[in-house]
């Protein structure tokens, strides 16, 4: 189970890295965008 919700929050990080690298938001969002990804995948 931990591992299963480890790799979920991994998927969601790197989808929402690659939004933040097409999308280009202002610098203080980044990370807001990132975690709100990783979070919504979970």
């Amino acid at each position: 189970m931990p591992v299963n919700i480890g790799l979920t929050f991994l998927v969601g990080i790197i989808l929402g890295w690659i939004v933040v690298k097409i999308l280009k938001p202002k610098p203080y969002l980044e990370g807001l965008i990132i975690a709100t990804c990783s979070s919504g995948n979970f």
